[in-house]
């Protein structure tokens, strides 16, 4: 059902057939930028400190924290657009802290909360 002679989302072409106009239907998968070059100037400008120039990112001894510095400098001064390469070790990092770095458990959890 999700293919169908070589279309992928068939049953969503089928189903709205009647909303959608022909040059929609049968046009090929469109992507869609999404605007990090803004974000990483402005809402996510913490995050990139965050993340990126953590003493766990650090120590990890795989990034150079001098050229990571330099890389978000430049971005937020707009001498070069570095999105995608932030991006990219942004991701790295977050997928380091989420797949190998130990959980933490805490030596005490709070008491229960009677209802």
């Amino acid at each position: 059902y999700k293919m169908h002679k070589g279309r992928g989302k068939q049953i969503l072409t089928d189903t709205f057939s009647d909303l959608l106009p022909a040059s929609i239907q049968t046009r090929k998968k469109m992507g869609f930028g999404v605007p990090l070059n803004h974000w990483f100037r402005n809402e996510l400008k913490p995050l990139l400190f965050d993340v990126l120039l953590d003493q766990r990112a650090i120590d990890r001894q795989i990034f150079n924290p001098q050229a990571v510095e330099q890389l978000i400098s430049e971005h937020l001064n707009r001498q070069w657009d570095h999105s995608a390469r932030l991006w990219s070790l942004l991701v790295l990092e977050l997928w380091f802290q989420t797949f190998l770095d130990p959980v933490s458990i805490p030596d005490h959890f709070p008491d229960p909360v009677l209802i």
